[in-house]
């Protein structure tokens, strides 16, 4: 299981969107998120599409990281390097480990992190109703993500929170995801969400310690009703919708242009 410090960026596309079905034949797209030696990968792959989104995916899940740890390379795909055999990626003097996920049909998950064990993560196809798409997949990211988690450190998924607290200088007006245990802070445990097409994903780093701390918590704080998000924030708690915001990945943008 990661260890205490690790941080973990994930994204995941849907690659049966027909907006990104002949984005492999787009020299200049291709130009602006590969660097030559990706290129040339492109080129020569079996499935030249697949590959294309599966190093985008990882470049995303690999700038959650980055923007972390406080050198975000911003919306220069080329200078994120994805390895041949799709293990890590690297910028500049920081390389993050890679995990791709290609278990469910039509969609590639990328997970990035700090450390070196695979982090929790999920992806899953899921049918929109109410609220449109974008509205339903923020929803449905944070609840795969607390349930996951829950079921993980044994306890009840509306003990779990995941909110993003306002940030002016990001993309969205949000700063990363948060995962809030009782209404507090989760220590040891760091959480990234994605939702892509008919996909939702997420990653998450957490210790053991966590089922602990967060068990006496729910023993002292059983009798209280759980504390209302902050005002602005952007969260899920217990199936209730609170303004999702959608793609938490600046270099999303980029797919359009």
């Amino acid at each position: 299981m990661a260890a205490a410090e690790d941080l973990v960026g994930n994204d995941v596309v849907d690659l049966d969107d027909p907006d990104i079905a002949s984005s492999h034949l787009r020299d200049r797209f291709v130009e602006r998120v590969c660097d030559p030696a990706e290129r040339a990968r492109v080129r020569s792959a079996s499935d030249p599409k697949v590959l294309l989104w599966t190093m985008f995916a990882a470049k995303e899940a690999a700038y959650k990281v980055l923007v972390k740890l406080g050198c975000a390379p911003g919306f220069a795909h080329r200078r994120l390097g994805v390895a041949a055999d799709l293990r890590s990626v690297r910028f500049e003097g920081v390389r993050l480990r890679l995990w791709i996920d290609r278990r469910v049909d039509g969609a590639v998950h990328a997970v990035a992190s700090t450390g070196a064990r695979a982090p929790l993560s999920d992806v899953r196809r899921v049918a929109f109703t109410t609220g449109g798409p974008r509205a339903d997949a923020g929803v449905a990211a944070r609840r795969l993500a607390c349930v996951r988690v829950a079921r993980s450190v044994g306890r009840p998924a509306a003990a779990l929170a995941i909110e993003r607290a306002p940030l002016e200088e990001s993309w969205d007006g949000f700063g990363p995801p948060v995962l809030l245990c009782d209404g507090r802070p989760c220590p040891g445990a760091d959480v990234s969400l994605s939702h892509d097409g008919r996909f939702v994903a997420f990653a998450a780093a957490i210790v053991p310690e966590i089922a602990r701390r967060t068990g006496a918590s729910a023993t002292r704080s059983s009798s209280r009703a759980a504390p209302r998000s902050p005002r602005g924030s952007a969260a899920w708690r217990g199936g209730a919708r609170s303004r999702p915001r959608g793609h938490a990945a600046g270099l999303r943008a980029a797919r359009s242009r």
